[in-house]
């Protein structure tokens, strides 16, 4: 599966693929229409080769004719970008009823659909601004981590430093002045000769 998905994100990457694929299977008289679906998939196609895993270095001369076959944390990974960018509905709706939405499905929906993502961010202040009742705190902080937008106190950057100024140490109280202070007999303290000749 890894090796014919990476054979067909290297035949999408050459110049001109993505139009000559577009242009097969939708048929539009409009232009700009056209370009506009051609960049989105175009979008897409890039989010995808920068996500995909592959190897950190050519392999060597002598190496052994295997084909490189990456880590299944990393394959779950990438698998989880194009989940997102083949369904970024289902992210959004995930996210209204609080279910847990993974940073990556995040990021893919933010890189692959900049207006949709844009437009969802003004309609949910817009929304919530409008909504008196009460919002459950699970959703706010997903919500907040969709949009970047913070919806509750604790997804604010600025709180984690607010929290934290109740565990500052406690400065030290300042010490009685230990500077030199009456009278003191330089003879007796440090032993000197001119004591010696004193008499």
């Amino acid at each position: 599966m890894y090796l014919a998905r990476t054979e067909e994100l290297n035949k999408a990457s050459q110049p001109g693929a993505v139009e000559r694929a577009v242009k097969a299977r939708i048929q539009t008289s409009d232009p700009e229409i056209l370009q506009e679906i051609v960049a989105s998939y175009q979008r897409k196609l890039d989010f995808y080769n920068s996500k995909w895993p592959r190897p950190n270095e050519p392999p060597g001369l002598l190496a052994p004719d295997n084909p490189y076959i990456p880590p299944r944390s990393e394959l779950a990974k990438v698998g989880r970008y194009i989940e997102a960018g083949e369904n970024p509905v289902g992210v959004f709706q995930a996210a209204a009823a609080g279910q847990f939405v993974p940073s990556e499905h995040i990021e893919a929906v933010a890189a692959i659909y900049p207006p949709l993502y844009a437009d969802a961010q003004k309609r949910l202040v817009l929304k919530m601004s409008e909504r008196k009742a009460t919002v459950p705190y699970k959703q706010r902080q997903q919500m907040s981590r969709l949009f970047g937008v913070p919806l509750d106190s604790t997804a604010n950057p600025d709180y984690g430093a607010f929290l934290q100024q109740g565990y500052k140490p406690t400065p030290p109280s300042p010490q009685p002045n230990q500077g030199v202070g009456g009278n003191v007999t330089l003879g007796t303290r440090v032993g000197t000769s001119f004591d010696s000749r004193g008499g």
